[in-house]
């Protein structure tokens, strides 16, 4: 018999902007990807996002995410979904789970 999926909401009924990723971070943490840190630049709030100056937010991890994984233990709700990179975007709270990628080096004309 499958195991039922666990239900992700769009929002955490605690007025929080993240919380209800939480059961995913804890997931792929389980399954053995760390979480990376980020620059010192961007701040770093209490729950392991980085949230830049126009309120956008990563949690970053060291390896690429389980997308099948995911999909198969958790229930998504419109809005919140994986980015053709691999990444779980939630688009309502502008949030998202990601592989951290090196920074690339600026493109220059000279």
């Amino acid at each position: 018999m499958k195991p039922e999926k666990q239900l992700i909401l769009s929002h955490s009924p605690s007025g929080s902007h993240t919380e209800h990723l939480r059961p995913i971070i804890d997931f792929l943490i389980a399954q053995g990807n760390p979480p990376t840190p980020r620059p010192s630049y961007l701040r770093l709030e209490p729950d392991g996002f980085y949230i830049d100056r126009d309120g956008v937010g990563e949690f970053l991890f060291e390896q690429p995410l389980d997308v099948e994984a995911i999909q198969a233990r958790f229930d998504l709700p419109p809005g919140i979904g994986f980015t053709r990179q691999g990444d779980l975007w939630d688009s309502p709270n502008r949030k998202g789970i990601m592989q951290s990628r090196p920074v690339s080096t600026p493109f220059s004309w000279d």
